[in-house]
Formats: structure tokens, C-alpha cells, sequence
């Protein structure tokens, strides 16, 4: 079936809801998960964290770009690395193919081992979820948190790092796809929402958390990201980031957390803050 047929709204799916572990497990507990919101990728609070976390191992940091096509203001794909070696201060190998096969090849899966950062970029994060669940290079991206190495997403690049994805719409933009959920899982039992408060998001994990409620449902602010280490995350970056819990919190199903706290996956609660964290 066509995958645009697949799409249907939320609120159609409940009676074809499967059914899940209950657990709620997260990861990763070596590697680290820096996860935005979307919108303009720059210098900054966001980036900068990222950058400072991938270190200066001696392997440059790899840029995956979902868009089928490379940015229309670039003339070739050397003019496109060099505007990302500007934006990030280092070395940059870029991972992009249309191609299947490519992302099962060897040198794609060289190029990802040989690095201990990568960048996703945003995009239609089902179209790379087709090119690259159960690759050499998913299997690569996994190990290379497995030996402590620094997963960033924006937007898109957030939404299939869990194991639970929305995809996206023009019209319609949290929707589920039937048999088509299924993120690279290197954050379990979790599902993010991106552009939260930018695109009028804050309702549209509700539905998905009453029916699939194993799963915990992060929206971020466009500017906001969180940092995922040892099953606990941190709030970096400019803007809101809300907990879908399924539960209610006065007349919410979800609420915003302070930025200022330390979220704990493992029981879902907030488990302490920055301050009490430093003293």
C-alpha cells in the first residue's frame, strides 16, 4: 500500500492499536542524545553543547541530511560540506543517498565507525527510516552510542531516533503511520513531537500517549533541545519542552517542564535540578 494511503489520523487507529511491553526503559547509558526542536541550525547554546560533547577525538563529525536533495542555494555537494565545516567549527563527512543500498554499503557503515558524532539533519524522517532501519550504517549509528559517541537530531533527526515515530504532513502534521512507527530506538518507549509551540503542537501527543500508554511523549520548542545520558535528560537552548504522560495536570494532559530540572526516564518523573545537582 502506498504510504500516503497508510497516513490516517490519530483519533482512527485506536482499535488498530497493538500492544506493547510495558516498560519504561530508555537509552542510551554510554552515548548521549542532544535532541532539538527543529527550525534554523546555528551557532549557539544547542549547537555549541553538542560540539562540546563530541570532543576533539580525531574523527570529523558526520552530517546525515534526510531531504532527498541537497540545499538549492549549493552548488555541488563540496560547496554543501564546506558551509557545514562553517557552521561547525570541525571537519564534516557527509552521509546522503537516495539509495538503499548505500546505506547498507560498507563505506557507509565505515564512514559512521570511523566517527563519534553524528549530526541528523531534519527532513521526512520516514523517508529515512525506509532507507535505513536494519542497515549496516543503523546498525553502526547504534554502536556508536554503544561506545560513548554523541547522537544529535534536529527535528526530524529527533523524531526517528526514538523507537516510536509520528510522521509529518503538510496538512496534517502529527500523524501516525500504520506499520510505519518504528524509529531507529536508541531512546525506548518514547515519542517526540518537534516545533511545539511554532506549528500549535501542544495537543497532538495527547492522543498518541491514551493510545499507545507505554510510551512517553516529549514535545520541544523550535531553539530548545534535550540532552539524553544514562536515562535521565537536561534542558538546553531557548523555549518550552513538555511531558505527555497521560495523566492529567489540572485541565492538561501534559505540562511544561522548568528548564531548570533534571528528568529522570527511567520513572518519568522529575528527579532533581541543575542547582541541586551542583552543590
Amino acid at each position: 500500500m502506498n504510504i500516503v494511503l497508510g497516513l490516517i489520523p490519530l483519533l482512527l487507529l485506536a482499535a488498530a492499536t497493538p500492544t506493547f511491553a510495558q516498560t519504561s526503559s530508555a537509552q542510551p547509558t554510554e552515548g548521549t542524545l542532544v535532541l532539538t526542536g527543529g527550525g534554523t541550525l546555528e551557532a549557539g547554546n544547542v549547537l555549541d553543547t553538542f560540539l562540546e560533547l563530541a570532543g576533539d577525538g580525531g574523527s570529523s563529525i558526520l552530517y546525515i541530511r534526510i531531504p532527498r536533495e541537497l540545499p538549492k542555494h549549493v552548488s555541488s555537494r563540496s560547496e554543501y560540506e564546506a558551509t557545514l565545516r562553517k557552521l561547525f567549527r570541525t571537519d564534516i563527512t557527509l552521509l546522503h543517498s537516495n539509495h538503499r543500498s548505500d546505506w547498507d554499503s560498507d563505506a557507509f557503515a565505515d564512514a559512521i565507525r570511523a566517527s563519534s558524532a553524528v549530526w541528523v539533519s531534519g527532513g521526512n524522517q520516514g523517508h529515512l527510516a525506509r532507507l535505513v532501519l536494519d542497515t549496516k550504517s543503523h546498525n553502526e549509528l547504534r554502536a556508536l552510542l554503544q561506545r560513548g559517541g554523541v547522537y544529535g537530531g534536529q527535528s526530524g533527526g529527533a523524531m526517528i531516533a526514538t523507537s516510536f515515530m509520528l510522521r509529518g504532513h503538510a496538512d496534517k502534521p502529527a500523524l501516525i503511520a500504520r506499520n510505519h512507527t518504528r524509529g531507529f530506538g536508541f531512546l525506548q518507549d518514547v515519542v517526540i513531537n518537534p516545533h511545539l509551540t511554532e506549528r500549535k503542537r501542544e495537543n497532538q501527543l495527547v492522543t498518541t500517549v491514551d493510545l499507545y500508554p507505554n510510551l512517553l511523549g516529549i514535545g520541544i520548542d523550535e531553539g530548545a533541545a534535550i540532552v539524553v545520558h544514562n536515562n535521565e535528560f537536561r534542558i538546553i537552548g531557548q523555549g518550552r519542552v513538555a511531558v505527555y504522560d497521560n495523566k492529567p495536570h489540572g485541565s492538561k494532559w501534559f505540562y511544561d517542564l522548568n528548564p531548570s530540572v533534571i528528568f529522570d526516564l527511567s520513572t518519568r518523573t522529575v528527579k532533581k535540578t541543575n542547582q541541586e545537582t551542583a552543590q
